[in-house]
């Protein structure tokens, strides 16, 4: 008699045409068909790190990229065959967060911060910031207004998921504005080499010295330190006006600086001739002029046979007074 030969009916793929794995996790996906006998299976495309097994139908494995791939599955039987394709989605893994757990700010001085987070963060949030700071792409910046410390809550996200972090900001209150204490009265001598150097607290300063009202010959020479100096050429009283900024402000110091004149011997301005009268009384007062003014005089060769010599020294002036026999 004849053989009747019943073949089963062609497979029908009935599986999900998308997967959704992480890069470097088990991943296992399972071809399922209609009611019917399959007698084996196949996938083409498959990302790395996944493969099928033909007689099973399990695909699995830990797939090592990340990423979209399209892949083709297939059943078949004797009947037949039927494909399908499926998408594999494998994502990165959760960003961790990397950054250090403790940052110090100050109040009025930029800040600025970057959250160091693993496995390419697509997307960054920081809760409880100070006021004044503002996260973007993965940057907490800003300009601090108010002194305090904040446990703040930063998080990395990415198509995996994501992952969080304390972080803990200090501000610290506004550093003073520089100070000094010295003496502000300086002197000099004009045609005579003068150097001075501001001893201000408050270092490091964050912009170069000014300095105005110096004398003509006189400059600011070192920026750095705020020294002024050179050779002035004029005499007289000035305010020399000297400032220093660190992060706290500015301030300006008002220094009384007194140019002397050159010293030079004195000169005798009184005239060169006197006429007296025997027996009268005789007073010739003697003047002379010299930087600083002449402290002393001396006389020598006076006339003879006087009977009384007084001098007396008042100002720059001495009289030299006698009576003549």
């Amino acid at each position: 008699g004849a053989t009747l030969t019943v073949n089963p009916i062609a497979p029908v793929i009935t599986s999900l045409t998308s997967v959704l794995g992480v890069q470097g996790l088990p991943l296992s996906y399972q071809i399922t068909t209609a009611a019917t006998a399959v007698d084996s299976y196949a996938a083409s495309g498959l990302p790395a790190g996944l493969s099928i097994n033909t007689a099973t139908g399990q695909i699995k494995g830990s797939p090592s990229n990340a990423g979209t791939t399209l892949v083709t599955i297939t059943a078949s039987n004797v009947s037949g065959n039927d494909s399908r394709v499926v998408s594999f989605v494998v994502n990165p893994p959760a960003p961790v967060v990397s950054s250090a757990a403790a940052f110090t700010g100050r109040v009025s001085t930029p800040f600025s911060f970057t959250i160091s987070a693993s496995n390419n963060p697509t997307a960054f949030t920081a809760v409880g910031l100070p006021p004044g700071l503002s996260l973007a792409n993965g940057i907490i910046s800003g300009t601090p207004n108010q002194a305090g410390v904040y446990d703040v809550t930063v998080t990395a996200s990415n198509a995996g998921g994501s992952g969080s972090s304390s972080l803990q900001i200090t501000i610290e209150p506004p550093p003073n504005a520089p100070g000094f204490t010295d003496s502000t009265q300086l002197s000099a001598v004009q045609g005579t080499f003068f150097t001075f150097t501001p001893a201000f607290s408050g270092a490091p300063f964050t912009a170069p010295f000014t300095a105005s009202g110096l004398p003509t010959g006189i400059t600011l020479t070192n920026a750095g330190q705020g020294t002024i100096s050179g050779t002035p050429s004029v005499t007289g009283t000035f305010t020399v006006t000297i400032t220093a900024t660190n992060a706290g402000g500015a301030k300006g110091i008002d220094f009384t600086l007194v140019v002397n004149p050159a010293p030079s011997a004195p000169v005798i301005k009184s005239a060169s001739t006197v006429v007296a009268t025997v027996g009268s009384l005789l007073t010739f007062p003697l003047s002379s002029q010299g930087t600083p003014a002449a402290t002393s005089y001396q006389a020598t060769g006076l006339p003879a046979n006087r009977s009384e010599e007084h001098t007396s020294e008042l100002q720059s002036h001495l009289n030299l007074v006698c009576r003549l026999l």
